[in-house]
């Protein structure tokens, strides 16, 4: 075979599948930024749900006597 027709088929070949590449990353990155959002809405709902704000004043005041009970024994060893 002439490297010539090689270069040509290898060129022919080339220009018919560059679009089909083009095509295939457009729809993975699609595909990448619906999942992305998905995430985040579901981030929100989990935050919505999971933590309301009598859990939330519940949990800092307890970290405010555990804090309280360390000072208080910081306080004890000076």
């Amino acid at each position: 075979m002439d490297t010539g027709l090689i270069v040509r088929i290898i060129f022919g070949l080339v220009t018919l599948l560059w679009p089909l590449v083009i095509l295939w990353n457009r729809y993975l990155h699609s595909s990448l930024m619906k999942n992305c959002e998905a995430v985040e809405d579901l981030r929100l709902e989990m935050a919505k749900d999971y933590v309301s704000n009598t859990q939330l004043d519940k949990y800092f005041s307890q970290m405010e006597k555990r804090f309280d009970r360390l000072e208080a024994k910081i306080d004890l060893k000076e």
